[in-house]
Formats: C-alpha cells, structure tokens, sequence
C-alpha cells in the first residue's frame, strides 16, 4: 500500500470483538504498517478491545457515539476529525454506518468513501435499512462485499450498478491459525484423548444462535454426550439463557463457556471440531481461522459460510438442532471423516481466504483512481 493513499479513516460499529470491526482493525494495521497514517472510529459505544489492540500499535482510535449535542454532535465531532486529518479515504463498514459518516464526509472534501457490507441480513428484514442502500449505495465510490451472494442482492434487489460492486471475501492469516497440537485447554479442561472436542468462537448473540448449538447437545443420547465437550469462546447476551438451560438439563459436564479469550490460535489447535451454528452470517472470520486451522467444519447454511466451507465440512439448515446434532455424531464417529475435512478446510483457507488476498482488494478498492492514475 502506497503513501499515494494519504489519511485513511475507517468507520465501524463498535470497538468490540465483532466480525467486521476485526476486518476494520487489520486493514488499519496494515495501512499504518505500509506508511498510510489511519484512525478507526466507532459510532457505538466506547472503548473496547479492538481500541486498545489498535492503540498499542500506534492507531488512532475516536468513538463518535452519541452523547452531548445527539445525532447532530456526533456527525459534528466525525466532521472536524475528518478535517484536521485530512482523511483522503473513508472506508466504512455497513450501510447503516455510511448513513451516519457520508455527509460529514463529503462536506470535509473527503475524495474518496467506500462502503464495505458484511451482510444481508438487515437488508432483507429492515425496509429503513433497504432505504438506506438504495440512498446511499448509490452515492459511494465503490461498494465491496464479502461474498458473491450479498452483491448478487445488492445488484438485483437494491438495486445498485454492478460495475460499483466488488467481492473482497474476508482473509485470515493461515500461518498464525494452523496445525498443531496445542494440549493445555484438554488438561485444563480434564478432557481423555479419545474425547471430541468441538468449540464455538464468537459474541453470544441471537444472530449467531449458540442455543442452536446448547440444544442440538440435548438432542444427542447420553451415551454420545459422554464421547463430546463443547467450549464456548465469547461472551453476549445469549449467556444467561445458556447457562440456565446447561443447567437445567445437566449439561454441565458436556459444555464450558470460557468466555472472551486472547489466545484464540491455541484454542483451535486443541479442537478437533469447529462448530458455527448461526442464523446470519456474511463471511465469519472465526469460521476461516479454524478452517485455517485444519478443522473439519459443522455449520449452518447461511450466508457465504456454504461458498466457503466446501467439501472441508458438513452443512445444516439453520435453527435445526436435530439436524446440528446428527452431523456432530456424524463426525464423533467417523475419524477418518473428520482428518478428510480438515485438511480439505486447510487447503481452501490457504488458497483462498488467506488475508494477503484481502490486502491485495482492498488496497485497490481505497485508492482513489484519479491518484492511481
């Protein structure tokens, strides 16, 4: 990435340990690591993870939320960044996002604002968010999206030009997320080597549905619960109800909520399954960090994870625990099975989805075509 990009602003949601706020936080890092001087900022919220992981590297972060002055202070506060920055590209990510920076934007003379969706999910069940596509999808420089699904909606049911809409799938970084055989979660745990270990990396939140993932462990026997432990990794609001219903139904042995955690990459490497069990998603940067991983793959069809996960897993409905169930047993008794797909998972994170791909597309879409040229 060129100095020729000049300031960079990224806009997200929030400095929590969300999809696309992690997708926001390594294209800053690697703009600022290529000489590009780049802010993060969050329309939600304060500080969080993300802000401090980015301000340890030396990255301004701002949170715009709103508080003194309302909607208006807030579009105030991200105008006068944008001018003493001298942003030259504003990258933001979600349509409802650019609802909030595009006129501060344009009237600080920024040249340049890409908008990046991570998902449908909004579009298809909102009519405000559908507005919002339509009036300002139109307006943006360029539109990228995470897999081809999501710009095939944007083009037919929102209704934006196709020649303006760009798939940058999501990337990982595979020789961080590979093989291995990391041990310390299995001892701390107490769990015996002839023991599958299936986990869950994410927010507990209704959209990624883990209670989808609590009940399908309710609907196995026994018998096949004693061969299973699941962990969860993250934290929400779907954490209460899951503890209740682990407890409620003795499920305690079989399920632990570790929740937030740093050492992810050693996390994995102990699994011997990844589980995603969501009833939206774009493209989940956990999913392609286990896929990285050499995991074999249980997951929902939703989104681009189908697109993604291929022949490296099993693909279910959403919201059918019965159905996430059968494929877990599925795999608890094939081991065979479960080598296959995970070294097919491998192989496609690598060729794929590894992030020097998505470095490469975003470079391309941020850089102003009157300063390439």
């Amino acid at each position: 990435m060129s100095n020729a990009l000049g300031p960079l602003t990224e806009v997200t949601f929030s400095f929590s340990t969300g999809g696309s706020e992690r997708i926001a936080q390594v294209i800053a890092m690697h703009a600022m690591e290529n000489g590009v001087s780049t802010t993060v900022c969050a329309t939600h919220g304060g500080s969080g993870p993300i802000s401090e992981q980015l301000r340890a590297e030396g990255i301004h972060c701002l949170p715009i939320q709103i508080g003194r002055g309302g909607r208006l202070g807030r579009a105030l506060r991200l105008y006068r960044h944008l001018r003493r920055s001298r942003t030259t590209v504003l990258h933001v990510h979600h349509f409802n996002m650019l609802a909030i920076a595009y006129w501060p934007a344009r009237i600080a003379g920024v040249k340049r604002i890409v908008v990046t969706e991570h998902s449908n999910y909004l579009l298809r069940t909102q009519s405000s968010a559908r507005r919002i596509a339509r009036r300002y999808g139109r307006r943006v420089d360029l539109t990228t999206v995470v897999h081809q699904g999501l710009a095939d909606y944007l083009v037919n049911q929102i209704g934006l030009d196709a020649r303006r809409v760009r798939v940058i799938p999501n990337g990982v970084d595979t020789l961080r997320f590979r093989p291995g055989e990391a041990t310390a979660l299995r001892q701390q745990l107490g769990i015996p080597p002839d023991v599958l270990l299936a986990g869950y990396v994410g927010r507990l939140h209704p959209d990624k549905d883990p209670m989808n993932l609590v009940q399908a462990i309710s609907c196995l026997t026994p018998e096949q619960r004693e061969g299973l432990r699941v962990v969860f990794i993250g934290d929400g609001a779907c954490r209460d109800e899951m503890s209740r219903h682990i407890g409620e139904h003795d499920l305690d042995v079989t399920i632990e909520l570790l929740g937030e955690r740093q050492d992810i990459p050693a996390l994995m490497q102990a699994m011997d399954a990844f589980v995603l069990p969501s009833r939206t998603e774009g493209l989940p940067v956990a999913l392609l960090e286990a896929m990285s991983t050499g995991l074999p793959i249980v997951a929902t069809d939703v989104g681009g994870v189908s697109g993604a996960v291929g022949e490296g897993g099993l693909i279910v409905p959403p919201r059918s625990p019965e159905a996430l169930a059968r494929a877990l047993a599925d795999l608890m008794d094939d081991q065979s099975k479960r080598v296959r797909l995970g070294e097919q998972s491998r192989r496609r994170a690598v060729d794929r989805f590894d992030r020097s791909h998505m470095f490469e597309g975003y470079m391309a879409a941020l850089l102003p075509s009157e300063i390439a040229a």
